[in-house]
């Protein structure tokens, strides 16, 4: 199987398929591939359909393929390699997305064990690590141990100045979980309008803030192409919530929109364009068939009539016209 090939024409289906479809061709060649054992090209296939079922919320399915993926990675003997660690990594985040908290714990910590014994402690897959594993705090409300994380994750990425995405991308996520602690502090005070906040208040506002400044200057620099970019100004926007400042942050907010819209746009044509190159191919592989096929035919026909027994050689000729010849006088 060419597993490459495969992958492309995955990723072309988003967009002019149907879930469904892409659904059966993923069980289909995850099929094929064990059938014929390929089972390099089925774990590569597998972690696509954890992933699949992640974003499309088929929680039984995934769990199945989570633990058939784990499974035969253990059966072919990569139990703690690297290669091990970065399917256990997809599978914390499906089990995360699934509800299933305490496993996708415990994948994370086991995926940390690996790459520690593996990779250098820069290693950007620490940085991918980190920021998926304070995922899982945020949504359990330990903003605490998400911020450690994200601090960890921030430290790695500092190490890459072509990553500057990433970076802003890190950023954004501790902003909005030190601003999501500080709400939640608010929300257990019985003076939830933070009349007298305290220097802690002030020091994690002005944490985040700078964080998110620095994040939209380097989104803003990049065109503001990253779909992230939304999330960052919709952050801003519940910072100036948090300190009351309505007008400024009903600002960010209608910002956040319009680039959520433009992002909404730029799918739709990239998928539109993706049609039409799609169709031009099939148009181009049709003709191309045609065109074959009639050479195909044209060298039978020389091989199944000598040239003067081919078929246009054989038509019939129209019938000689006479001509009525007058008769003379003398004839008479």
């Amino acid at each position: 199987m060419d597993i490459n090939k495969v992958l492309m024409e995955y990723d072309h289906m988003f967009g002019t398929c149907s879930l469904e479809v892409i659904d059966e061709f993923l069980s289909d060649k995850i099929e094929e591939a064990l059938s014929t054992q390929d089972y390099s090209s089925a774990l590569t296939l597998m972690n696509e359909m954890v992933g699949f079922c992640r974003d499309t919320d088929q929680k039984e399915k995934g769990l199945h393929y989570c633990e058939l993926t784990l499974r035969m990675l253990n059966n072919l003997g990569l139990g703690g390699t690297v290669e091990y660690a970065t399917s256990l990594l997809n599978v914390a985040n499906a089990m995360r997305a699934f509800g299933v908290y305490d496993r996708s714990g415990d994948y994370y910590r086991e995926t940390e064990t690996i790459y520690l014994a593996n990779l250098k402690p820069e290693d950007f897959s620490f940085s991918s690590l980190y920021n998926n594993w304070s995922l899982l705090y945020q949504e359990i409300g330990d903003y605490a141990s998400a911020e450690t994380l994200l601090r960890k994750a921030l430290a790695v990425v500092e190490h890459y100045p072509n990553a500057q995405i990433e970076l802003a991308t890190t950023k954004t996520n501790l902003a909005m979980t030190i601003l999501s602690a500080l709400r939640a502090e608010q929300s257990r005070r019985a003076d939830s309008a933070f009349d007298g906040p305290g220097e802690d208040f002030y020091e994690a506002y002005d944490d985040a803030t700078s964080l998110l400044f620095s994040a939209i200057a380097i989104y803003e620099a990049d065109g503001g192409r990253d779909m992230h970019y939304s999330a960052a100004l919709s952050t801003k926007g519940d910072a100036m919530m948090l300190i009351h400042e309505y007008a400024e942050a009903a600002n960010y907010f209608k910002r956040a929109m319009e680039e959520v819209e433009k992002q909404r746009l730029t799918i739709v044509w990239k998928n539109v364009t993706n049609a039409r190159r799609l169709w031009r191919a099939e148009t181009t592989k049709r003709r191309k068939k045609t065109l074959l096929l009639n050479r195909q035919m044209n060298r039978h026909r020389k091989k199944a009539f000598p040239h003067n027994l081919h078929p246009r050689n054989l038509r019939p000729r129209k019938p000689h016209l006479f001509r009525l010849r007058r008769r003379s006088k003398e004839d008479i």
